[in-house]
């Protein structure tokens, strides 16, 4: 389907695509956050693709209940995608941060698909929130790499930002932690983590904190 060629390479890969040559500018590819600031994110939104799905969105409302065909795609595009993070980090392919780093540009890219294409409507939203939900509490895996990320974040990541910078990182932070449902276990490792950057005097940003 449109969606999965939408949504088809890898969390991580798009990173890396951004970043790496041909990644950047063109007519129809550009690395863009959900928000549409373009300054702030290397992952890669193909508007193009995204015109496409948003047609094909149009042409099944006229059918409200075909509409769950591209709701289903769109769901298990994400579990797949997750799923492989998931293996990745299991596997000590990926390390913590670059696991939730790989979270996070998949959630702006469904972001986008479900925003720009299927008009943000309630019921992908829920979906969309649903499955990140579904390979997230797999067990604590997640919540342990999100507070090894926030304190790399704390540690090194916002040093010397400015307020918005840091308003900005930690939001995006806020979006995966509610997906938890281990927010104790999150509470207990972050508690760890931060007071050894409080002991250790190296914390980057006492804003942050």
């Amino acid at each position: 389907s449109i969606l999965k060629v939408v949504a088809s390479s890898p969390a991580i890969g798009s990173v890396a695509a951004a970043s790496g040559p041909g990644g950047g500018v063109g007519s129809s590819r550009m690395m863009m956050p959900a928000g549409g600031d373009s300054s702030e994110s290397s992952v890669v939104i193909d508007h193009e693709r995204i015109k496409d799905l948003a047609s094909m969105y149009e042409l099944f409302s006229r059918v409200p209940s075909s509409v769950n065909h591209l709701r289903d795609a769109l769901s298990e595009r994400i579990k797949i995608d997750g799923r492989a993070l998931v293996k990745d980090q299991e596997n000590n392919v990926a390390p913590p941060a670059a696991f939730v780093k790989g979270i996070l540009a998949m959630r702006e890219r469904f972001h986008a698909v479900v925003t720009d294409a299927m008009k943000g409507e309630k019921k992908a939203q829920k979906r969309m929130k649903e499955s990140f939900e579904d390979f997230l509490n797999a067990d604590a895996r997640a919540a342990n790499c999100l507070a090894v990320y926030v304190d790399e974040l704390l540690r090194v990541g916002l040093r010397g930002a400015d307020e918005r910078k840091v308003s900005m990182e930690l939001d995006r932070v806020i979006v995966i932690f509610r997906y938890l449902s281990d927010k104790d276990v999150f509470e207990a490792y972050y508690k760890n983590h931060l007071a050894k950057r409080l002991l250790g005097n190296k914390s980057g940003s006492e804003e942050a904190e």
